[in-house]
């Protein structure tokens, strides 16, 4: 699979905007700019990022509820033997 560089650029760029990966050169020197990063090997490191909510997101709903999404068909059909 490839992807071309503005791509690339682009994502790299947006996670880095928001804090979710760090990215350093070889020496462990962080690289803050594009410009910065051209040309040089790139190093990715996850930065743990807590959200924190006073609540879950999934209090309140209704589990199990009926819709089209959850049917399952485990039951043969009558004639079917």
């Amino acid at each position: 699979m490839s992807y071309s560089k503005r791509t690339l650029t682009k994502a790299i760029q947006s996670k880095d905007s928001k804090g979710l990966i760090s990215i350093t050169n070889r020496r462990g020197h962080t690289l803050e700019t594009s410009r910065s990063r051209r040309g040089s090997w790139l190093y990715f490191s996850y930065q743990h990022v807590h959200f924190s909510t006073s609540t879950s997101a999934l209090l309140g709903r209704e589990h199990g509820r009926w819709s089209a999404h959850n049917k399952t068909n485990k039951t043969k059909l009558k004639g079917q033997n």
